[in-house]
C-alpha cells in the first residue's frame, strides 16, 4: 500500500465506496470537500477535466461527460493534474470512458494522473486501455 493511498480491496471498480487520497495533486482554489468533472474541446480532442475531490456526489456531471465523449468521434484525453483525491466511483468513471473509447478502438490519454490512480488502474489491469502522459 502506497502512503496517501487509503483503498479498501475491491475487484469491482462500479459498486465500492472506498477512496483513493492523492497527495501530489493540488486543487487551485477548491475546498477540500468540492470537485468537478468537465467536457470540453482541446483543440482536435475532447477533454474530461477532473479536479479536486472526485467522489460519487459528481455522478451527475461525469454521466452528461460520458454521454458527450459517447457522442463524440474526437480522441478523448482525461487531465487530471488537480485531482486532490479519488473515490472507487471516480476510479469507475475513468474506466467507463475507455471502455466507450475500445468500442471506437481509440486509446484515452490519461494526462497528470498521480502515481496512486495509475497503481490502481494497473491492480484493476486496465492500464492498458491507457495511455499516460505527465
Amino acid at each position: 500500500m502506497h502512503p496517501g493511498f487509503d483503498r479498501r480491496s475491491t475487484s469491482d471498480p462500479v459498486h465500492s465506496t472506498s477512496t483513493t487520497n492523492v497527495l501530489t495533486a493540488s486543487s487551485r482554489g477548491l475546498r477540500p470537500s468540492e470537485g468537478f468533472i468537465s467536457l470540453g474541446d482541446e483543440g482536435q480532442a475532447r477533454l474530461v477535466r477532473m479536479a479536486g475531490n472526485i467522489t460519487v456526489t459528481l455522478r451527475d456531471q461525469a454521466s452528461a461527460a460520458l454521454v458527450g465523449v459517447a457522442l463524440s468521434s474526437l480522441p478523448l484525453i482525461v487531465d487530471m493534474h488537480d485531482v486532490t483525491s479519488i473515490d472507487d466511483s471516480g476510479i469507475a468513471f475513468v474506466y467507463q470512458l475507455a471502455t466507450v473509447e475500445a468500442e471506437n478502438s481509440r486509446p484515452v490519454v490519461l494526462r497528470g494522473a498521480p502515481a496512486q490512480v495509475i497503481d490502481m488502474l494497473a491492480d484493476l489491469g486496465v492500464l492498458d486501455r491507457f495511455v499516460v502522459s505527465a
